[in-house]
């Protein structure tokens, strides 16, 4: 699942993500990500959020995840630079700058998707 307010890197991040031959459900509203996760919350392998988003934040967003489901990997795609931003490490799995999407997403995911065993997916 990939969360961003913005389409075109939704569009993006998806694309990325199908060169990895993983299928990628995008969502440009935090509160409808919740909702297709309560839905559904054993069908998701990762998500990937934005940081600056209405509604929630991605710190937000990602500390309600963890609430539901505690293992799943949760990757942090923001513009923003790790000093904009205060967030508990243990939010986000991985962390990438949105302008490094394309060399950096494949690696994080293939790291993430390797390391984290989540039962039931």
């Amino acid at each position: 699942m990939i969360v961003d307010d913005n389409p075109s890197v939704l569009d993006l991040i998806a694309s990325e993500v199908s060169k990895l031959g993983a299928e990628a459900i995008t969502m440009n509203s935090p509160l409808q990500a919740l909702q297709e996760l309560k839905a559904n919350p054993s069908g998701w392998d990762a998500v990937i959020l934005d940081y600056d988003m209405p509604e929630m934040n991605g710190a937000q967003l990602a500390a309600r995840i963890r609430d539901m489901w505690p293992p799943l990997p949760i990757l942090l795609c923001t513009a923003l630079h790790e000093i904009e931003i205060e967030v508990s490490p243990s939010l986000f799995d991985e962390r990438i700058i949105k302008s490094a999407i394309s060399n950096s997403l494949n690696q994080a995911l293939i790291r993430l998707l390797n390391n984290t065993s989540v039962e039931g997916a």
